[in-house]
């Protein structure tokens, strides 16, 4: 009897501290391990948040939530929710408490991000709440994003494409497959014309090089030397002409009124010879055949510089009269 009650008492002991540690546990991994602080901060919509969900500190348990209660704001429906952290844990206050789900199968939390403020929120003061970050939601509204895509954009894209395709097969058969064959027809001809083409085109590389040849012949250094002094030479007749007419203009500054009289006679006296050059070259050129005759007879008779030229008799001459008899 007494063996009974010590194993019951044993059992009862054992039952009893995993219970406890059960608790403990739960009071750890909810983030109630002592005295706490309440806060609260308020949201529009609270789906997946109930009590006791866990609250987070940049990532660390610190609480959970202990109650949610609706208020009316301007006529729209808000949700108070308290939450319960550690006592004396340090809230900046300028920090942002949103709804979060970590993954897909995780329960909803509230996640507490530190702000950069050096002062500290009270206890019962509010904290800045912000937009949930659900990802069953973001998948939800990325698949809705994708439908309206595909409707909007991929379908016709994929239309488009078809068209191009099928415009690409009648090219294809219209126009390319002629061209092919009128390329292989070019090819034949090539390969066939290619060891004419190859002796032109060594000919024409011969040639070219003859002509590099006589090009650099052409231009050998005593010939660029020899266009070097000329066109220096022509520098230096340029500046001569340049000098001449700013003597010119200086002479026909200095000379003045008679200088210009000067010139008009002279073009006067070129103008009247201009009007007689013509007679005075005639008579020049009877002189000169007159002079050419003379010098012609006297090579072939020298006498008729003491004599005279002998004159031919002119046939329609009168005849001297006949000497009358004694």
């Amino acid at each position: 009897m007494i063996s009974t009650r010590a194993n019951l008492a044993v059992v009862g002991a054992f039952v009893l501290a995993a219970i406890l540690s059960l608790v403990v546990a739960l009071a750890f991994l909810a983030g109630r391990t002592g005295a706490t602080d309440l806060y609260w901060t308020e949201y529009a919509n609270v789906t997946g948040l109930k009590f006791g969900s866990q609250v987070v500190f940049e990532g660390y348990p610190v609480g959970q939530v202990e109650r949610i209660d609706p208020m009316q704001d301007d006529g729209q429906t808000r949700f108070r929710v308290e939450l319960s952290v550690q006592r004396g844990w340090q809230i900046p206050d300028n920090s942002i408490a949103r709804p979060v789900s970590p993954g897909v199968l995780s329960p909803q939390t509230i996640s507490i991000t530190a702000g950069t403020s050096g002062n500290l929120l009270e206890p019962g003061d509010r904290i800045e709440p912000a937009g949930g970050v659900d990802i069953l939601s973001s998948i939800s509204s990325a698949a809705g994003n994708f439908d309206e895509l595909t409707d909007t954009g991929l379908l016709p894209l994929l239309d488009n494409l078809n068209k191009q395709v099928s415009t690409f097969g009648e090219l294809l058969e219209s126009d390319l497959r002629p061209m092919v064959q009128d390329l292989r027809v070019i090819t034949s001809a090539t390969a066939e014309n290619w060891p004419t083409i190859a002796r032109e085109a060594a000919v024409a590389t011969t040639n070219l090089a003859k002509a590099t040849d006589r090009v650099d012949q052409f231009m050998s250094p005593e010939r660029i030397g020899a266009v070097d002094r000329l066109i220096k030479n022509v520098d230096r007749t340029a500046g001569s002409l340049r000098s001449a007419s700013e003597q010119l203009d200086g002479l026909l500054e200095a000379g003045g009124d008679d200088l210009l009289v000067g010139l008009h006679e002279f073009r006067y006296l070129t103008s009247t010879l201009s009007r007689y050059a013509e007679p005075i070259g005639e008579e020049m050129d009877l002189t000169a055949r007159n002079f050419r005759d003379f010098s012609r007879q006297l090579r072939q008779n020298p006498g008729v510089i003491l004599r005279g030229a002998e004159r031919e008799p002119d046939p329609q001459a009168p005849l001297p009269p006949l000497p009358q008899p004694p």
